[in-house]
C-alpha cells in the first residue's frame, strides 16, 4: 500500500499522513481509477441513447439531421453532444462499445478536471472525486449513452475558468481590463458549450455567467458575452433555418403536452424525493451547498450567485414534472455544487492566521477531510443500490413514473453483456427493429423507438405516438385518461395519418388537424428558403397553429361520422383498443360509418374491443333497416374479431350506412375493422335482429352467435 500512496518513509497514523499532499495526490488518484473501473463495470445504453442514434446513422448515411429521411425533425435534446456521437460513429461504425468508451474517459477526465483542476486544496481534490464515485447518480449516467458526461466535463471547465476569474479580480486586477474580459469570454464559450449540449442547462450556468459579467459595464461585457457564445448562437441559428424552430422537437413532444399543471408539479415532487432513496448523496451534497450558500454569501458573493443556478435548474426540473429516469436530472446540479462548495468552504475559515495553507496542514483539518470522507462513504451507502453493486438489473416500471433506468435495462443493454459474435445491445427491440428492416411493410408504429428505430434503419418510417420525432403529433395533447408520466405524454394518431404516410396524399379526417400537417410540411421537408416557409416558421413559433386543432377533440377523438376507408385495414386480435388506426367510439353518442356504396353482403368481420357489447344498426340513408348485437369476446385484452349476421331487411333492400352503439362494458369503446364476407348467409348462425324503428329496450332477440370459433384478442 505504501508504494501504491508513493510513500517512501515509514508509516504514519493515516489522520497524520491526511495533512500530506503527496499521499493526498496519490489517494485522488486512486480514487480516479476505482472510479474508471466502476464505470466501466455499470456502462450501459438507454433506449433513449438509440434515438440520437438514429439521427445519428442517418446523418452518416448522408440522410441529413432526420428522425425519418425527407423530414427534418430534431428528435434529440442533445446537439453538441449527437456531434461527438456522429463522429465516433463515423470511424467506428459502432453504436455500442466506442460510444461506451468515450463516455466513460469523458467522465474520467471531467472528475479530474474537478479534483486537480477545480479544487483548491489536494485534501478539497480527494474528497471531491470520492462523492463521485459514491453518487450512484453520478456513476449511472457517467454512460447510458446520453449527454450527462461530456455536460460534467464542460462544467467543470466552466467552474475552473470561474475560479481563475474570481481569483484574477481577488489579487486587485481591474475587471475592465482586457485581461479580465478575455477570462469572461473563455466563462461564456464554455457555458455556451453546455447549453449546446443541453439547452435547459443554461438556467445551471447562467447566473455564474452573470455574476462574473457583472463588475464590467454593460457594453465590454455584452461584446465579451457575444464572442463566447458563439457556438450557442450558431446552433440556434442553424436549428432555426435547419427545423424551423429554436428548441428540439422533444421540449414540444415532452413540455406541450397539455397535462394539468397541479399534476406535473405533483409529479416534480415524486421525482425530487425519489431522489433521496435512489441517491441520497446527491441530495446531501446539494444540501451543503445551499446551507453554505446562505450562511457566507457575503464572504463569497461571486460563488453564492452561482449557487442560485443550482437551484434555479431545480426548480426547472420541479416545475417540468422531473422526468422518468432517476437521477438523471440531479448529476449536473450535483457536480456543480461539488465544484463550488470548496471555495464556500474555505471562506468561512478566512480568519485563520497565515490563511489557507497554514489551515491546509493543520490538526483541524485533517479531520474535517476525515469526517467529509467517512460521510461521504457512508451517505453513498444509503443508496438502494450503492455504487459498489450493480444491483439486479431487472428493475421494473414504478407506480410514481420513476424508473431505474440503468437496471431497467438489464444486462443485455450493459458492457459487461458484450457478446464476441454480434454487436450490441442484446435488447429484444434491437430484434424487432432487424425484423422491421426486413419486412415489405416500411410504416412502424412504436411507443418505445430507440433501439428499434435504430435497428429498423433509414428504409422504415417510424410513427411515434410519444411523437419525439414526429413534429405533427407533437403540436397535438395527449390522450385524456391515458396515464402520463414524464417524457411519455402518449397522443392518439388522428384518423387517415396512417394512411397519409402509407400514401403520400393527405387523408386526415379532421379538416384542421388536416391543414396543420399539410403546413408543418412545408417547414419540415419543402425548400429552406421560401417565404411561405419562413411565414409558416412564424405562425409555429408564435402560436398560430393553435387555432387549428381542437384539443378536446384531439385528446379523445370522437368522431360522428368516418368513412368505410378508416375501417379496412387489417387490425390483428389482441392489439391495444387505442392503438393507432383503431376508431374510438363515444360511449354516449356511438359513431356511423358511411360505406361506400349500397351492400347486401349477408356477413359482416367487425374487429372490435374485446370487452364491450355493441348495438349495430344498419340502414339505408336516414331509414333504420334493422339492427345486431355484437357480444363480447373473450377475456384476453385488446381486439377481437367477431362475425354477425346482417338482418334480412337490410340485405334485401342494401345499406349503405352502419351505426355503431355501446350496449354493455366500460367506456373505452373502438373498431378495429369492417370486413364483408359472403353474400350468402350461413345457416349455422343466428342474430339479433329487429325491424326499422325497433327499440333494442323492447326487442327480445336471441344471443348473436359467431359463425366460427372464438377470437378472444
Amino acid at each position: 500500500m505504501a508504494l501504491v500512496l508513493g510513500m517512501d518513509r515509514a508509516p504514519q497514523p493515516l489522520l497524520a499522513r491526511l495533512g500530506d499532499e503527496q499521499t493526498l495526490v496519490a489517494a485522488t488518484k486512486l480514487v480516479l481509477a476505482v472510479f474508471a473501473i466502476v464505470a466501466l463495470r455499470a456502462a450501459w445504453m438507454s433506449d433513449d441513447s438509440y434515438v440520437t442514434m438514429r439521427t445519428v446513422d442517418n446523418f452518416v448515411q448522408g440522410h441529413g439531421l432526420t428522425w425519418n429521411p425527407g423530414e427534418r425533425v430534431q428528435a434529440y435534446t442533445h446537439p453538441l453532444w449527437m456531434f461527438v456521437l456522429a463522429a465516433v460513429y463515423a470511424l467506428t461504425d459502432d453504436a455500442f462499445v466506442a460510444p461506451l468508451v468515450v463516455s466513460v474517459a469523458l467522465s474520467v477526465a471531467a472528475v479530474w478536471v474537478l479534483a486537480r483542476k477545480v479544487a483548491p486544496t489536494p485534501a478539497h481534490g480527494l474528497a471531491m472525486a470520492l462523492a463521485c464515485l459514491m453518487s450512484r447518480s453520478f456513476v449511472d449516467y457517467s454512460t447510458s449513452g446520453l449527454e450527462n458526461p461530456l455536460t460534467h466535463l464542460l462544467l467543470a471547465l466552466f467552474a475552473w475558468e470561474f475560479m481563475r476569474l474570481r481569483q484574477f479580480r481577488e489579487q486587485g486586477e481591474d475587471p475592465r481590463a482586457p485581461a479580465s474580459r478575455r477570462a469572461l469570454c473563455r466563462l461564456v464559450l464554455w457555458g455556451s458549450l453546455v447549453g449546446t449540449n443541453r439547452l435547459d442547462l443554461l438556467a445551471l450556468v447562467g447566473p455564474g455567467v452573470l455574476a462574473a459579467a457583472w463588475p464590467l459595464r454593460w457594453g465590454p461585457a455584452l461584446r465579451a458575452g457575444f464572442i463566447g457564445a458563439t457556438p450557442l448562437i450558431a446552433w440556434e441559428g442553424f436549428s432555426l433555418i435547419y427545423y424551423g424552430s429554436f428548441v428540439p422537437n422533444t421540449a414540444l413532444a415532452k413540455l406541450g403536452h397539455g397535462v394539468e399543471g397541479e399534476q406535473i408539479t405533483r409529479q416534480g415532487l415524486v421525482y425530487l424525493f425519489n431522489q433521496l432513496s435512489f441517491d441520497p448523496l446527491s441530495v446531501a451534497v446539494i444540501t451543503a451547498l445551499i446551507v453554505l450558500t446562505v450562511a457566507r454569501a457575503r464572504r463569497r458573493p461571486s460563488e453564492a450567485f452561482a449557487a442560485a443556478g443550482v437551484a434555479l435548474y431545480l426548480v426547472y426540473v420541479y416545475r417540468v414534472g422531473g422526468d422518468f429516469m432517476a437521477g438523471r436530472f440531479f448529476t449536473a446540479p450535483m457536480f456543480l455544487a461539488l465544484c463550488l462548495l470548496p471555495g464556500l468552504h474555505l471562506a468561512g475559515h478566512e480568519a485563520v492566521s497565515e490563511g489557507s495553507e497554514a489551515r491546509k496542514n493543520s490538526g483541524a483539518a485533517q479531520r474535517e477531510l476525515a469526517v467529509a470522507m467517512t460521510a461521504i462513504v457512508g451517505v453513498g451507502f444509503m443508496a438502494d443500490t450503492p455504487t459498489a453493486s450493480l444491483g439486479t438489473l431487472d428493475a421494473s416500471m414504478t407506480k410514481n413514473g420513476v424508473v431505474d433506468e440503468r437496471q431497467y435495462w438489464g444486462f443485455d443493454n450493459h458492457l459487461i453483456g458484450l457478446r464476441a459474435k454480434e454487436p450490441g445491445p442484446y435488447h429484444s427491440l434491437i430484434r424487432a427493429g432487424r425484423r422491421a428492416r426486413r419486412s415489405p411493410d416500411k410504416i412502424s408504429t412504436r411507443v418505445a423507438v430507440g433501439m428499434f428505430g435504430y435497428a429498423a434503419g433509414p428504409e422504415v418510417f417510424v410513427i411515434d405516438p410519444l411523437a419525439l420525432g414526429d413534429a405533427f403529433l407533437a403540436h397535438l395533447p395527449a390522450n385524456r385518461g391515458e396515464t402520463w408520466r414524464p417524457g411519455h405524454a402518449k397522443r392518439h394518431v388522428p384518423l387517415g395519418y396512417l394512411e397519409t404516410i402509407e400514401t403520400g396524399d393527405n387523408r386526415i379526417l379532421d379538416p384542421g388537424l388536416a391543414q396543420l400537417y399539410d403546413e408543418l410540411q412545408v417547414i419540415h421537408t419543402g425548400p429552406l428558403f421560401t417565404a411561405e416557409r419562413w411565414r409558416l416558421i412564424w405562425k409555429a413559433n408564435t402560436g398560430g397553429f393553435d387555432a387549428l386543432i381542437d384539443e378536446r377533440f384531439a385528446g379523445r377523438p370522437y368522431h360522428e361520422e368516418v368513412p368505410l376507408r378508416m375501417l379496412q385495414r387489417e387490425v390483428d386480435d389482441g392489439v391495444a383498443w387505442n392503438a393507432p388506426g383503431t376508431v374510438q367510439v363515444s360511449p354516449s353518442a356511438g359513431i356511423r360509418v358511411a360505406l361506400d356504396a349500397v351492400h347486401r353482403e349477408r356477413v359482416l368481420q367487425i374487429t372490435a374491443d374485446h370487452n364491450d357489447q355493441y348495438l349495430l344498426r344498419f340502414f339505408d340513408g336516414e331509414e333504420e333497416l334493422g339492427f345486431v348485437k355484437i357480444p363480447k369476446r373473450g377475456s384476453a385484452p385488446g381486439m377481437s374479431k367477431r362475425k354477425v349476421q346482417v338482418p334480412a331487411a337490410a340485405w334485401r333492400r342494401g345499406y349503405d350506412a352502419l351505426v355503431f352503439e355501446r350496449d354493455e362494458g366500460d367506456r373505452r369503446l373502438s373498431l378495429g375493422a369492417i370486413e364483408f364476407l359472403v353474400s350468402k348467409a350461413n345457416p349455422e348462425a343466428r342474430s339479433t335482429t329487429g325491424s326499422k324503428g325497433s327499440s333494442s329496450a323492447k326487442a327480445k332477440p336471441s344471443e348473436a352467435i359467431p359463425l366460427v370459433s372464438d377470437h378472444a384478442g
